[in-house]
């Protein structure tokens, strides 16, 4: 099935289309990301390209590239997450490559991912402070 609007009919209320995008979905509640991305893989979707994370200051936004080797269809998938506490489900049980991406957003941007397996950071030091790519992040009082 190569019509992604047709494949998430019946999630219409969990998610919206982008208007000139036709292979980008926004997920109104990221609590559903499970649920969706169970369903994706299970269509097809079964190859997690990148997970990645963008501060908006007032939000995050995550932002999953998705592939399907049977219809040589890619889908980004993206939801928002609350700046005060950024926390979502772990994608790692449905793809293994998930725990490097998510390791990176945890270390770099603060999002929690809740229920990996070894959430630590990746790219910093243990006792770094704080979350480098973060907006409010302030470069000078954290360099040692």
């Amino acid at each position: 099935m190569n019509n992604i609007k047709e494949l998430l009919e019946s999630y219409s209320e969990k998610i919206n289309f982008h208007e000139e995008k036709l292979n980008e979905i926004y997920l109104n509640e990221s609590s559903d990301i499970t649920e969706i991305m169970n369903y994706l893989k299970d269509n097809g979707y079964t190859f997690l390209v990148d997970v990645t994370s963008v501060d908006y200051k007032e939000y995050f936004e995550m932002i999953y590239q998705l592939f399907s080797f049977t219809e040589n269809i890619h889908l980004t998938v993206k939801t928002k997450l609350s700046h005060e506490d950024p926390q979502i489900d772990s994608m790692t049980s449905l793809w293994d490559t998930a725990d490097w991406h998510e390791r990176e957003a945890y270390d770099l941007m603060g999002i929690k991912f809740n229920n990996h397996p070894n959430l630590v950071r990746i790219l910093t030091w243990d006792d770094f402070e704080g979350h480098p790519l973060r907006k409010d992040y302030e470069y000078e009082s954290n360099r040692k």
